[in-house]
């Protein structure tokens, strides 16, 4: 019983993870003033309702498309941008990557870095 007890109590701690933020943007300001992003979102994996992975015989199953799943995310990043006012005139995306639970977007911002900037912004992003 004892045994049983602890093995619960083992697997319940197992699957304890910490969760990373749903959303996160990192920021990079370099010495001629350029201000550069990473904006991440971390997202749980989703399984299709109803049926097997796909949809079925039809293939017409619950799973969202690329397309949405891109749009989502770069309209996260615009709401991101304009509560930080990081890139105040708008940005340009550098490069993107999508794994099965984070999903990355790149980018540079059209302004330069003010003295306010350098302050409010740190160095968050450790490689580029």
């Amino acid at each position: 019983m004892l045994f049983f007890a602890l093995l619960l109590f083992g697997a319940g701690c197992a699957h304890k993870r910490h969760a990373a933020p749903p959303m996160q943007l990192q920021t990079r300001i370099t010495e001629g003033g350029l201000k550069l992003f990473e904006f991440a979102s971390h997202a749980v994996p989703q399984q299709p309702m109803g049926g097997p992975p796909g949809g079925g015989a039809r293939g017409t199953g619950g799973s969202r498309s690329k397309t949405s799943d891109s749009k989502r995310l770069l309209a996260m990043l615009d709401e991101a941008m304009e509560q930080s006012q990081y890139c105040r005139q708008g940005y340009v995306l550098l490069g993107r990557y999508a794994g099965e639970t984070v999903q990355r977007l790149r980018g540079e911002c059209r302004d330069r870095a003010t003295d306010e900037d350098r302050q409010r912004f740190p160095d968050t992003i450790e490689r580029w």
